[in-house]
């Protein structure tokens, strides 16, 4: 399962990455800091168990498409 969270917020960002880091056993794919301060939405795949920021704005389009770009809100509500 792989979920598609995007907040704008710089403090919202930094409270999510550290909920993810803090809760979940997944692999960090870049740093910190870079992953706060981006635009691009997170990436959170269970199937990897990996944690990253994607930026490929091909695969966001047909993300956004489909309804697959979710809140941090959904996200802590379907990954209960």
């Amino acid at each position: 399962m792989q979920y598609i969270v995007n907040e704008s917020n710089i403090d919202k960002r930094k409270e999510f990455y550290n909920y993810i880091m803090n809760n979940y056993k997944l692999k960090n794919m870049d740093y910190k800091d870079n992953m706060i301060n981006n635009k691009y939405p997170f990436v959170v795949d269970y199937d990897n168990k990996t944690f990253w920021i994607c930026s490929s704005i091909t695969c966001l389009a047909c993300a956004s498409q489909n309804n697959q770009i979710i809140s941090i809100e959904e996200f802590k509500k379907m990954a209960k």
